[in-house]
């Protein structure tokens, strides 16, 4: 049976009344003046009423205080405490809501818990680095991959990402002061190894956050590799039956108008010949120039003469003050790398008067950048980007980047691609100021 509170205090109320009338009664036949009769009956009255009334309203209030203190404990995500409730009137309804609730809160915070606990240990145990900060580009999460790049495994939450620009390759802070995706190479115990910066924006809790992703591509790049060299062979096997056959086919013609003696038709037959030659000369020559490219033959060159040369070769823009200091580096390598990039910006779509190569040299090394105004990459290409014979266009061979990775690293070099802001490509190369690449 469910008592209400309006129902007690109107029980308490009858009660005092039926006392009062009570002692009236009593003391009506008692011969003494009115005050006195009054005064002795709510004497006796009072205290009783008293007691009765601070025993319902401290009840009362003990229960709105326990609940109190509840609602306080929810606001602090403390979902732990229960009331005991023994009462089956509103406010005994209104702790049995609170319990419920609480019992409902406790169990979405284990399962929650559960969740993040499973997100975590795939989080630290994947080869990925992760890095959250905030709009401060302060650092609120990080797995172990990503204190051990950043910070040789040591905690780094709660500091800033500057912080650890002494720790961090400079291959790495490179991109990362520069903006957007990109590629990069750290070269850790004498091996070279390919590396893809990722990075979103996003609001969490009405809060600028931002979220790095690197990810190791050597390993991957070394499967993608064998097949894409399975693909090659297919590919040079497919290319080079589809010349040879026609120029057998018109041979054997050619022969045949010779036995017949109708040579008004030899000149097109030697034509064809010549054109298929010629194209599948030219297709080769594109392959064979990765796998017999010669150790570069390392000299002084004069950047002024170097870039006058390369200029009567292809169109760019210089933005930047030429070094006056000599480069050390094979200039006909080069030369060719720095073509092939201009070219990519050429076929990119990008404005002319905005392929810009900007040179700048320190005593260490000499860094070239190739920058243009293009549709730039999308993840995907940049991650295979230097993959051998991976092209993005129709007709590419996929030999230009992979050869100008060959070349700056048989300088001792390296060399990174990434995305522009507001659209377009940016090609870095290092090479080392080195006088002999066998030093």
């Amino acid at each position: 049976m469910r008592f209400s509170l309006e129902g007690k205090i109107c029980s308490l109320v009858s009660i005092c009344v039926v006392i009062s009338v009570l002692f009236v009664f009593l003391f009506s036949s008692w011969q003494a003046p009115w005050v006195l009769k009054y005064s002795a009956t709510l004497l006796f009255v009072l205290p009783p009423t008293w007691w009765a009334t601070r025993k319902v309203v401290s009840h009362i209030t003990s229960r709105l205080k326990a609940l109190e203190n509840g609602l306080r404990n929810f606001q602090d995500r403390d979902f732990s405490i229960s009331i005991v409730n023994k009462h089956r009137d509103e406010l005994g309804a209104v702790i049995g809501f609170y319990n419920a609730v609480g019992d409902q809160l406790r169990e979405e915070r284990q399962y929650l818990y559960q969740r993040e606990l499973l997100l975590d240990t795939v989080i630290q145990n994947s080869n990925l680095s992760l890095l959250l900060l905030d709009a401060k580009d302060r650092i609120i999460y990080s797995n172990y991959e990503a204190r051990k790049l950043f910070n040789a495994g040591k905690p780094i939450q709660g500091k800033f990402l500057s912080d650890f620009s002494r720790t961090t390759p400079n291959q790495l802070q490179e991109i990362i002061n520069k903006g957007g995706d990109g590629l990069f190479n750290i070269e850790t115990e004498n091996q070279n190894h390919a590396y893809h910066l990722s990075r979103n924006r996003f609001v969490l809790n009405a809060q600028e956050h931002h979220l790095y992703l690197i990810k190791q591509l050597t390993s991957a790049l070394h499967k993608q590799e064998i097949e894409t060299w399975k693909k090659v062979i297919r590919l040079i096997s497919h290319e080079i039956n589809n010349s040879l056959a026609p120029i057998s086919s018109m041979a054997h013609s050619g022969r045949l108008m010779l036995e017949q003696s109708k040579t008004e038709k030899l000149f097109r037959v030697f034509d064809t010949i010549s054109e298929r030659s010629d194209h599948l000369k030219s297709f080769l020559n594109d392959y064979v120039s990765l796998s017999k490219l010669p150790t570069p033959k390392m000299r002084p060159v004069n950047w002024n003469l170097f870039i006058d040369k390369l200029r009567g070769s292809i169109n760019f823009q210089i933005h930047s003050s030429i070094p006056n200091q000599d480069g050390y580096f094979d200039p006909i390598q080069l030369e060719q790398a720095l073509i092939n990039l201009v070219k990519n910006s050429v076929e990119s779509g990008s404005p002319k008067d905005q392929i810009v190569v900007n040179i700048s040299q320190t005593n260490e090394f000499s860094e070239i950048e190739v920058s243009d105004r293009g549709k730039g990459m999308t993840d995907k290409e940049l991650k295979n980007a230097l993959l051998p014979f991976y092209s993005t266009k129709p007709d590419g061979s996929g030999v230009g980047l992979t050869l100008c990775r060959e070349i700056v690293e048989a300088h001792r070099g390296k060399l990174s691609i990434t995305n522009r802001k507001n659209g377009g490509l940016s090609v870095r190369l290092w090479i080392p100021n080195i006088k002999d690449i066998n030093d």
